[in-house]
């Protein structure tokens, strides 16, 4: 290595630089390996958390003017065009009356 401040190739200052260099890397926080560090990539616990309910996607064949229309309706009340449909037609409400439905019969046959 040369020194910069006196262009010597074995100059003091430039070891000591490179001692404390190497030294400051031997601390016991810098002991940690490349897959340590915790920056891009894959993280434990990172991102949206998966809720209860699983969607199913499908599609719907309209006329052009008809979707238009759907998607004006839906802008209209802020909503996307799947969240305007479920609420227009008041499917939570069908789903729960019939999740309610259903664990009556069950209770029903249990019974008997």
């Amino acid at each position: 290595m040369v020194c910069t401040e006196c262009a010597e190739e074995t100059c003091g200052l430039i070891l000591l630089c490179f001692d404390l260099y190497v030294d400051v890397f031997k601390l016991p926080w810098y002991t940690f390996t490349m897959n340590d560090r915790n920056w891009g990539g894959k993280r434990e616990g990172a991102g949206r958390k998966k809720g209860n309910v699983v969607y199913k996607t499908f599609s719907v064949v309209l006329p052009v003017a008809e979707a238009d229309l759907l998607k004006e309706y839906a802008r209209k009340e802020k909503l996307s065009v799947s969240r305007f449909i479920s609420k227009a037609l008041g499917l939570s409400s069908m789903v729960r009356i019939r999740k309610e439905m259903e664990e009556e019969r069950k209770k029903s046959e249990t019974k008997q």
